[in-house]
């Protein structure tokens, strides 16, 4: 299926890269101009559209950058939101939180939510580089540009590039062909490289992702807490998964639904299926249907809490519902001692001048 695919996409894939090519060209080239903000800028994005762990990251980044007593700001797109006249949007100013997911879209309210009380501002606009002056504006010293490897406008005092070390360059086409957003080649903007999805504890090999001197560090994906639905919406305590008795009906809407699976397995929990969605889905009355009747035969029903910002509040299935959390970690400490010393450094470089 997967070579019929290409088979039938790659001319439109061809028509992508010249695209991309082209405008990259013309950045190379300083025909179209790159603008520094006021204050230190660092970047989190990837090659491969969707599913490399860029908002966990960026939330581990900002817990990181407040350790080393910054203020930090992440600016998003915020994918999936309704539009609105006004923009930037000020989402959360890291004590209150002052849209709906609607507003935000899905990803940023989620950052906004567990990042709360730790003085991590939250915006959205389509705008990078105004974002960026808002966060400065309100406060920030710093921003997190979520998901800006290929946002070439607003330039970055580290660009950090996330590849999943279980499939790096998915099947190594562009889109539509493929997953790729860039070619290969673009790996030479970056400046670090974390490798996702590793084993923690163990550190894989860079040389067959990265065929250079690119700085590597690797990181890993933490599943838990677990919460029922109502407890995650007000903030309060998980359960342990072992009081999870009954096998769970799963249901999300991911890039990559198969590393929900996996979390799930981590963890010990059986599974009854998985109602797999498409990325960012927003759950209609029919879905809600359809996920009540495939949870009434446990009782049990689990989702992320990236999908779980998209369910309606006012929907009470009869199935119980549990919330999966995800973290990102480095691998070791020395991994977070590596990348705390290459943060400090790009910071000090900072010269908005």
């Amino acid at each position: 299926m997967n070579i019929i695919k290409i088979l039938l996409l790659w001319p439109l894939s061809l028509i992508y890269w010249l695209a991309v090519e082209f405008r990259n060209f013309l950045y190379g080239r300083g025909l179209k101009k790159t603008t520094r903000a006021g204050i230190p800028v660092i970047s989190v994005g990837n090659l491969v559209a969707g599913g490399t762990g860029k908002t966990p990251c960026a939330i581990m980044l900002a817990e990181m950058l407040g350790e080393l007593g910054y203020r930090p700001a992440i600016v998003s797109r915020g994918y999936g939101r309704r539009p609105t006249a006004a923009e930037p949007i000020l989402v959360s100013d890291g004590d209150k939180i002052f849209c709906s997911p609607d507003h935000s879209g899905d990803e940023p309210y989620l950052m906004a939510k567990k990042l709360l009380g730790r003085k991590v501002l939250i915006i959205v606009s389509g705008d990078r580089l105004a974002g960026a002056r808002l966060a400065e504006r309100s406060g920030a010293d710093v921003v997190i540009l979520d998901d800006g490897f290929q946002h070439r406008r607003l330039w970055r005092d580290l660009n950090i590039l996330l590849l999943d070390c279980q499939r790096p360059f998915d099947n190594g086409w562009l889109l539509p062909a493929g997953l790729l957003r860039e070619p290969k080649s673009a790996l030479k903007r970056a400046e670090l490289v974390i490798l996702t999805r590793c084993e923690a504890g163990r550190a894989p090999d860079p040389k067959p992702y990265l065929k250079s001197s690119l700085p590597a560090l690797a990181a890993a994906h933490v599943p838990g807490p677990i919460w029922r639905l109502n407890s995650w919406r007000c903030g309060g305590a998980g359960v342990t998964p072992g009081s999870i008795d009954r096998p769970v009906m799963l249901f999300s809407g991911l890039a990559r639904p198969e590393s929900f699976e996996r979390s799930v397995a981590q963890l010990g929990l059986r599974m009854a299926g998985h109602l797999k969605f498409p990325d960012h889905h927003r759950y209609h009355k029919a879905d809600l249907l359809k996920i009540e009747k495939a949870g009434l035969a446990t009782g049990r029903l689990l989702t992320t809490e990236k999908d779980a910002v998209r369910l309606p509040e006012d929907w009470h299935p009869e199935p119980e519902i549990y919330v999966l959390g995800v973290s990102m970690q480095m691998i070791s400490w020395d991994q977070t001692s590596a990348l705390k010393d290459i943060i400090r450094k790009r910071m000090v470089r900072h010269d908005p001048g």
